[in-house]
């Protein structure tokens, strides 16, 4: 699936109506006050709704034998962080390190919450517990305004 930068997924996009997106996509399972998931959908991908029922936050993440995300045909999860860094900033994106992961003004974030070892990449090879290089586990996508407040 490719994102948008700064405006969401096919579908979703960031300020759409909660009725409008559900009458595109369909009904979320789970869905909750406040966030609506898709795990039937390839990717899986959550919908975080502002007070107003708008979208404010698209997250696209990585499962198991699932599609993965994508910017200008670029896979961006289920690969090391470094290497996706090194092919952003080679099409034009910097992006400055958060918390777990990294940010980009043009509206989006690469995310790992530490789940994956590389060793995830290369089915059938050993765990090395040496390699701590983070693999993207998840792409958000919102308007910068969105991690800055």
């Amino acid at each position: 699936m490719e994102i948008i930068p700064g405006i969401g997924i096919p579908g979703a996009s960031i300020g759409d109506r909660r009725a409008a997106v559900e009458s595109r996509l369909g009904t979320p399972n789970p869905n909750e006050d406040v966030r609506a998931f898709y795990f039937d959908r390839e990717p899986n991908f959550s919908i975080h709704y502002a007070a107003d029922n708008t979208v404010e936050l698209v997250e696209v993440f990585h499962a198991q034998g699932h599609d993965e995300a994508f910017l200008n045909d670029m896979q961006l999860t289920f690969r090391l962080m470094d290497d996706v860094k090194a092919d952003l900033e080679r099409a034009g994106f910097i992006g400055r390190p958060v918390h777990i992961g990294l940010e980009y003004d043009s509206g989006f974030t690469l995310w790992s919450m530490g789940s994956l070892s590389p060793s995830a990449l290369q089915p059938g090879s050993a765990y090395d517990p040496e390699d701590t290089r983070a693999v993207v586990e998840g792409v958000g996508v919102a308007p910068v305004s969105y991690w800055r407040n």
